[in-house]
């Protein structure tokens, strides 16, 4: 959460990784089961939680009803989650060191989410396996990290993405 008194205080990016050939088959089961009353648009935990957003209006058990079955479509494709955190009291330590343009934690979480799929697929014995990175709309956060993204990509010295890391991406996110 971005509030420093959320609990647990801490900025959270996470995704889910399947192979390509199987992302259709997903996509359409998620499609379909967003529409199924109760409808959404979208699924965001936080506000299935708090009955907020694309849940405001929908009772506890029928909100709970939903992610139980978008979960079951996560369980049955058998997606590797990969996630990073940063602790705020940690962001907040970190931050007074940045100019103001730069103080957003999106990017460091981004970059860190990179490095995390660098090392699931060492672990798995599958690198280099190109991966195709796709964000939701994260706003001015999102376009400060690609703009870094590219600096980094097409960066000199140590400004720059480990050939390793060029391997496994395998475009632009």
């Amino acid at each position: 959460g971005s509030d420093p008194k959320s609990d647990p205080s801490s900025f959270v990016l996470a995704g889910w990784i399947l192979p390509a050939e199987r992302w259709g088959q997903f996509s359409t089961e998620w499609s379909n089961e967003l529409a199924q009353p109760p409808a959404i648009q979208y699924f965001k935990m936080s506000e299935a939680a708090s009955g907020q957003g694309q849940f405001l209006g929908i009772d506890d058990p029928f909100r709970r009803y939903k992610v139980r079955s978008l979960l079951d479509i996560i369980d049955r494709h058998a997606l590797h989650g990969l996630n990073t955190f940063l602790r705020w009291d940690d962001w907040q330590e970190f931050a007074v060191l940045l100019p103001p343009e730069m103080k957003q934690p999106y990017a460091p979480l981004f970059f860190s989410l990179i490095t995390n799929l660098f090392e699931y697929e060492c672990s798995l014995g599958i690198f280099p396996q190109e991966v195709q990175i796709d964000l939701d709309d994260q706003g001015k956060s999102g376009a400060f990290a690609l703009e870094w993204f590219n600096r980094l990509w097409y960066g000199d010295k140590v400004w720059r993405f480990s050939e390793q890391h060029k391997q496994m991406i395998e475009a632009t996110p």
